[in-house]
């Protein structure tokens, strides 16, 4: 649903023409090239979805009705009706920061100040806004900074304009000047003042300049955009008005007269001065206010509402009331006394509050409240002299020192509170400590009675030491330990002696029972089998943890074998499977020789040891007797490769052969024993002769082989029984045997050397029988 035509235009002018009114006031200069609206309008639209209400403001109210179109025109009324009804749900705060910043933009350093500080006092203000506007008055500072040296040249211009009656000019100046909120002094400040009444006085002289109304000036640039009307004033209700060239076809566009639009144009008009007389009484030019409410309630009365007109009759009492007649220098002379007195009742606010934070010893909150009264008399540096300003920053940095050296005192009674605190807390420690310390003593010294009592001479001891380690000075403690290291040494001693004797005849028993005549030829001991089995077999080769385990696992485990004609890859992943080994399968080392992962292997068994059925598929899986496959244990690992392959895995074992080749004395003829003859020795007397029982000549033969040849014959079986063709001395290329004081040195596989640990074993169990 398209808007009517009458309303777009009355709100275009209600929300455009008040705000753009100084723009219009003035007949366009014709030099002046027009702005781009389409551009402006966009960049109006993108600062408000930014947020920034019042830059948006700005942009807009600069465009003049003569640079847009129709369509432009509603476009702009349209942003200036959001912009309104943004402000008004908008953050105080958050629109005084974008005025501020604007004002800034403007180079109106004082609404610049005073809406930053607005921001800074206010107590719903955040940290961002307040950090906001800190930094806002910090480029205030700096560009006040760099415009304070040119006030006295813009002064002289000013006077220089007022004498040539060029009063713009002279304003302009004045105005320059007072929105820096440069500090004047008092020559500076007569002189500002002097200029501004004969401004003042010659504008009020003056009769205004016979320029278009802005209300007409923009009804008139309707006008002219509007396509040529018919000399008709009047037409029938049926009849079709002709079409705009913005208008759609098929929309029909009213026609205003032109009563209807100066009407119209006078009551925005109004609105406008009404604005402009509301911001001359909130910024204090009473003049200014009461010409343009007394210009309202004259030629404008019509143009206004019953509460406006209400509101217009009370301010132009208040100013008149204000005002009594005084002129402009006294007017301002008596803002300032307001504002000085404000100023300086806030300073000396702050000042008390301070002291009332110190008195209760909040430090913090008297040095920030300082740094507040310090803050508040600089805003207000320009309204005092410079001894004022310099009593006042005096009695402010007073009341910091006095902060200073009360916090000062504070902490060093702070201090001294806190060294007193532990001191007491270090002599209670210490009391505890040797209250407990005594406590454990006594304990100890109970304990120790007790102990003696029960001959427990060594614990008491240990307890007497502990006491002197908690008191080393301590008489008790040191009397019975002296007493109880004197009494354990005796119970040794006596104990000790105990011992030598039972010793002794202990011992003269063994040897009388040694003397009792043995009934066998032989005898053992009664604990003979558990003294075997102690001494054990000598054992050079000896397999590792891991290894024996899958030895123990190919020996124990007993598997199936039911293979036709599958692949050797597949059979040897199903033996590792089922034996739930590692397998690790050297193919390089196989291809070699002729074996790859898909030889066929057929092999039907009934559950044999594994150790079985993998030899038997490793043995159909060698081309030849010259190139078999084999296996082999290395680190808990199953590893099935070529037999030359395994052979070159070789290391040195130590075999100690002695027990084999010691010889043993065989007696072949047995002693006569011959008692008679003893006898009659004994009965004889002594004739000093002496006889044995043993008649005959004692001689004892051993047969057999000497030791080097035991050696020569041990080697033999072990290279006959043991992998015949792999020794080098055979032309093999793995075994070797070496000697040294009795012990063969071997150089063989793990598997060989499996099988002449075997083989020796079963040597000794032969020698033993």
């Amino acid at each position: 649903m398209n808007t009517p035509p009458t309303k777009v235009i009355a709100f275009a002018v209600s929300a455009w023409l008040t705000l753009a009114a100084p723009l219009l006031a003035v007949a366009p200069d014709e030099t002046t090239e027009p702005l781009d609206a389409a551009a402006v309008i966009a960049q109006a639209k993108k600062q408000l979805d930014q947020g920034r209400l019042i830059a948006a403001k700005r942009l807009l109210t600069q465009l003049s009705p003569r640079d847009v179109s129709s369509e432009e025109q509603d476009r702009v009324a349209r942003l200036l009706a959001r912009v309104e009804r943004r402000l008004h749900a908008a953050d105080p705060l958050e629109v005084s920061l974008q005025k501020a910043e604007a004002a800034l933009e403007e180079h109106d350093l004082r609404q610049a100040d005073r809406h930053a500080q607005a921001v800074l006092q206010a107590r719903k203000a955040t940290a961002a806004q307040r950090e906001r506007a800190s930094t806002l008055l910090d480029r205030v500072a700096r560009e006040r900074a760099a415009f304070a040296p040119l006030v006295a040249d813009a002064l002289t211009r000013a006077e220089q304009a007022a004498a040539k009656s060029d009063w713009a000019a002279a304003r302009s100046e004045i105005d320059a000047v007072l929105r820096s909120g440069v500090r004047l002094d008092e020559q500076a400040q007569l002189r500002l003042n002097r200029v501004r009444d004969l401004v003042l006085a010659a504008t009020d002289r003056t009769p205004p300049a016979q320029t278009l109304p802005p209300a007409a000036a923009f009804a008139q640039a309707m006008r002219e955009d509007e396509p040529p009307q018919p000399a008709k004033a009047k037409q029938d209700q049926g009849e079709k008005q002709p079409q705009s060239k913005e208008q759609p076809a098929g929309e029909q566009q009213p026609q205003q007269s032109p009563e209807e639009l100066f009407k119209l144009a006078k009551q925005f008009d109004a609105q406008r001065l009404l604005r402009e007389a509301d911001a001359a009484f909130d910024a204090g030019r009473l003049n200014e206010a009461l010409e343009k409410y007394s210009a309202l309630a004259g030629e404008y009365r019509d143009a206004l509402t019953e509460e406006q007109q209400q509101r217009v009759d009370r301010r132009i009492g208040e100013v008149r009331t204000l005002l009594n007649q005084p002129n402009l220098l006294e007017q301002e002379q008596r803002l300032r006394q307001i504002t000085r007195e404000e100023a300086l009742a806030e300073f000396n606010n702050l000042l008390s509050q301070a002291n009332d934070a110190l008195a209760q010893g909040d430090v913090d909150r008297a040095r920030q409240l300082v740094s507040e009264a310090r803050v508040r008399i600089t805003q207000a540096q320009d309204l005092f002299s410079e001894q004022e300003f310099t009593n006042l920053l005096n009695t402010q940095q007073q009341a910091l020192t006095r902060i200073n050296t009360t916090e000062e005192q504070i902490r060093q009674r702070e201090a001294e509170q806190r060294a007193r605190e532990l001191e007491r807390q270090q002599r209670e420690r210490e009391q505890a400590q040797l209250r407990e310390r005594q406590r454990k003593i006594n304990e100890n010294l109970d304990r120790i009675r007790e102990l003696q009592a029960e001959q427990k001479y060594e614990e008491a001891l240990q307890l007497v030491d502990q006491v002197l380690f908690l008191d080393p000075q301590n008489p008790a403690g040191l009397l019975l330990k002296d007493v109880l290291e004197d009494v354990i040494i005796y119970r040794e001693w006596e104990r000790t002696q105990r011992d030598k004797q039972l010793s002794y005849a202990k011992q003269t028993l063994e040897n009388q029972r040694s003397l009792v005549a043995p009934e066998g030829v032989i005898e053992y001991p009664p604990d003979w089998p558990e003294l075997s089995v102690r001494r054990g077999e000598p054992q050079s080769f000896v397999e590792s943890p891991a290894d024996r385990r899958v030895l123990a696992e190919l020996d124990s485990k007993r598997i199936p074998a039911s293979f036709t004609d599958n692949s050797l890859e597949d059979v040897l992943n199903f033996f590792a499977t089922v034996t739930n080994l590692n397998v690790d399968v050297d193919w390089e080392s196989l291809a070699n020789i002729g074996v790859d992962r898909d030889t066929p292997i057929t092999l039907n068994l009934q559950p044999v040891p594994a150790r079985v059925v993998l030899d038997r598929v490793l043995e159909k899986a060698s081309p030849d007797a010259f190139s078999k496959a084999g296996w082999a244990v290395n680190d808990g690992v199953l590893v099935v490769a070529s037999d030359e392959a395994l052979r070159r895995n070789t290391f040195i074992v130590i075999y100690d052969v002695r027990d084999l080749t010691f010889g043993i004395r065989d007696a072949v003829e047995a002693p006569q024993i011959d008692l008679n003859n003893v006898l009659n020795q004994a009965q004889s007397g002594g004739g000093g002769s002496s006889g044995s029982i043993f008649s005959g000549n004692e001689e004892v033969t051993t047969e057999g082989l000497t030791q080097e040849e035991l050696l020569d014959l041990i080697e033999d079986i072990i290279k006959q029984s043991v992998d015949p063709e792999g020794w080098r001395d055979a032309g093999g290329d793995t075994g070797s045997i070496m000697r040294f004081n009795g012990n063969l040195i071997i150089t063989n596989t793990a598997k060989n050397h499996r099988k002449i640990a075997a083989l020796l074993k079963q040597l000794r169990e032969i020698r033993s029988i």
